[in-house]
């Protein structure tokens, strides 16, 4: 019997030989295939004006409203935490919303300059919400729609059955490398998906190149994990090698992106390898005499194969990939100005903020003259700050909640003492691939895009499982 079998409950058929259970199942990982293609193909961008989103966001809102009247309140239940966090984010982004008389809103931190054009507009004295850019707001609040119809996806599917949902982030995966080299490899083509985006960089299905080196970076512990999963149809050392070959193959996939961020990134991701793979079950046990010859081989091979990538993408008139990874300087100074004057903001427009998605307008106002030029800062270039200034203290205590939250899972899944499970195994992939995008947020915005978003979902939906499967901390 495959050990999931075990965990399944009994199908239960309707009157009449209507579907079973099992059926119901089926149903539900065919529409997180589905909607996760869907996401992909048109979520790679972080801007609000991608086209693609006028037929992303209303499936995403028709699909969460199906999906949540479908779900079980047990089902519910066991997600509670991530059900819970994300209706506190679109509680957070309503109360920005929120019309308030125009005395309160003028006694607001921050409001001086907005007044005064209110004044100079000769708008009245109209209610106005927290906001300073309430249609930006609007537009966080519709973004919300992907990560809460995957959730409420994912919520119908048997905890047992989530562990199907690898391979596919793993396609994903490589199916965007792949595209990132022929993009590489003809930096003048047309198979970029979006009109704002790096272009002659291997970016692959995203708009932005950091983004494609995070998802490459966390396809490393994907792929441990892989070759550690018992419950696949393939047997052990076969999957070893595939994951070793792999592994081999991104390295290269994550030069060619020109990020630097990823190379930190891959790092992480390599070091994880050795929390994650588990072979025979023995968490810390050597290798096969065997596996570690073909290891070796893969290795000098692999080794090989990058230094002469490397060799030959540097020697070609237009290989920007590889020598922008020695550019520090000009990106480096960029973020650090933006930080600079980011921060006296916070403090501005504490403790209510500016309303998510207001950067852009409010950077603007008080970005220094000496410091423009034909660059648009969309973006703080970190998300922590940004997420801060703009949704002030309700947004401050949202992050306070998930670092404590990701904090406990780390001493339940790695230092507490307990049997490796798939649904274990499952829960520490899914807390490092938490951390790599955690960390990415520190120098950009991934998880402003939805296909990462819809990702994201995923690794915490594999966390709360393997916390629930643990059942409650005993106590002396």
């Amino acid at each position: 019997m495959r050990p999931w079998a075990k965990m399944m409950p009994e199908g239960r058929v309707a009157h009449g030989g209507g579907h079973s259970k099992f059926g119901i199942q089926r149903l539900y990982l065919f529409g997180v295939w589905a909607f996760f293609c869907l996401v992909c193909l048109t979520g790679g961008g972080a801007r609000d004006d991608v086209r693609s989103l006028i037929i992303l966001r209303p499936v995403a809102a028709f699909v969460s409203v199906v999906a949540l009247f479908a779900i079980s309140g047990r089902q519910m239940r066991r997600l509670y935490f991530a059900f819970a966090m994300i209706g506190a984010c679109i509680a957070s982004v309503l109360l920005q919303l929120i019309p308030m008389p125009y005395g309160w809103w003028t006694a607001l931190a921050g409001r001086e300059l907005a007044t005064q054009a209110v004044a100079t507009a000769d708008l009245g004295h109209s209610m106005q919400p927290i906001s300073l850019a309430p249609m930006a707001t609007w537009n966080a609040l519709y973004s919300l729609t992907v990560p809460l119809a995957m959730l409420a996806l994912l919520a119908g599917i048997e905890p047992s059955r989530r562990f199907r949902l690898l391979p596919m982030l793993l396609l994903f995966g490589f199916v965007s490398g792949l595209l990132g080299v022929i993009q590489a490899a003809n930096p003048g083509g047309e198979l970029y998906f979006y009109d704002v985006t790096n272009r002659g960089a291997a970016v692959g299905l995203y708009a932005n190149r950091n983004h494609q080196a995070t998802l490459i970076a966390m396809m490393v512990p994907m792929l441990a994990v892989f070759a550690a999963s018992d419950w696949l149809p393939m047997n052990s050392r076969m999957r070893t090698v595939i994951a070793i070959g792999a592994s081999i193959v991104l390295v290269p996939l994550l030069l060619v992106t020109g990020s630097r961020a990823g190379l930190g990134l891959m790092l992480i991701g390599f070091a994880s390898i050795v929390l994650l793979y588990r072979p025979n079950g023995n968490p810390f046990g050597a290798l096969p005499r065997r596996l570690r010859r073909l290891a070796m081989i893969a290795g000098s091979g692999g080794l090989l194969l990058i230094v002469t990538m490397m060799t030959a993408v540097a020697a070609l008139p237009r290989a920007e990939a590889i020598r922008r990874l020695f550019a520090v300087q000009d990106d480096a100074d960029m973020r650090l100005m933006i930080w600079r004057n980011s921060w006296p903001l916070v403090r501005q427009y504490a403790p209510w903020g500016s309303g998510q998605g207001s950067f852009p307008a409010v950077y603007a106002a008080i970005e220094p003259t000496n410091e423009l030029d034909g660059f648009y800062v969309n973006h703080a270039h970190n998300d922590w700050l940004e997420v801060l200034l703009t949704g002030g203290l309700p947004a401050m205590l949202i992050l306070a909640v998930a670092v404590l939250a990701a904090c406990y899972a780390i001493k339940r899944l790695f230092i507490d003492r307990n049997p490796v499970t798939p649904g274990l195994l499952m829960g520490r992939l899914g807390i490092v691939l938490i951390i790599i995008m955690a960390c990415a947020s520190v120098v950009d915005y991934p998880l402003r895009t939805p296909s990462m978003t819809a990702l994201f979902v995923i690794a915490v939906v594999w966390t709360c499982d393997a916390i629930a499967d643990m059942g409650r901390p005993q106590t002396s």
